[in-house]
């Protein structure tokens, strides 16, 4: 039987949700166009499509998550990660949109 350990960094993630929300308060206090909860729902929708993007470009040649003899387990490990991580930046995106429909400005 696998033992699939799920090492999970809460802290980066209580700190970016954090950060999110707070620049979401910023841009509500400074627009009166948008709600700080979609704002903070946009601004960690950007946060986390940055990162994939990063994560696919690092994973290339000359990038810094680069390794040239690659196991194929870590090759699917990677892709399972990625598609998790695109699941959940979209769930942020349909939130950003619910959230603006349902609270408005």
């Amino acid at each position: 039987m696998e033992d699939h350990n799920i090492d999970i960094d809460y802290k980066s993630l209580v700190i970016v949700l954090f950060v999110s929300f707070c620049m979401g308060a910023g841009i509500d206090y400074f627009t009166d166009k948008v709600h700080w909860l979609t704002a903070g729902f946009g601004v960690l929708f950007a946060i986390w499509a940055n990162g994939l993007f990063i994560s696919l470009e690092d994973r290339e040649p000359d990038g810094w998550d680069y390794v040239e003899n690659e196991s194929n387990e870590s090759k699917r490990e990677f892709k399972k990660g990625f598609k998790i991580q695109i699941a959940l930046t979209i769930l942020v995106f349909i939130l950003a949109i619910c959230s603006h429909i349902l609270v408005g400005s």
